[in-house]
């Protein structure tokens, strides 16, 4: 084992991106669905994107701007 491996094996990383996937990739079968929403390549669940997206406002102000907010509107 050269000295980076080593280093790596040591420093938890390769543990941490285990944990990571195991938790948010629910089907490690083709494609993996993702429920970060953020693992490049795999597949969003769907009810972690309209969750998010149910999150999201959008409203046109006094200026007929579109304004975004997070959360909703107050």
């Amino acid at each position: 084992m050269d000295i980076i491996s080593y280093a790596l094996a040591k420093s938890g990383i390769p543990k941490a991106v285990s944990d990571f996937l195991s938790e948010h990739l629910t089907n490690p079968t083709n494609p993996p669905i993702d429920t970060s929403l953020k693992v490049a390549g795999a597949a969003a669940d769907s009810k972690t994107v309209g969750d998010t997206f149910a999150s999201l406002a959008f409203y046109i102000n006094e200026n007929g701007e579109l304004i975004y907010q997070r959360g909703g509107t107050d």
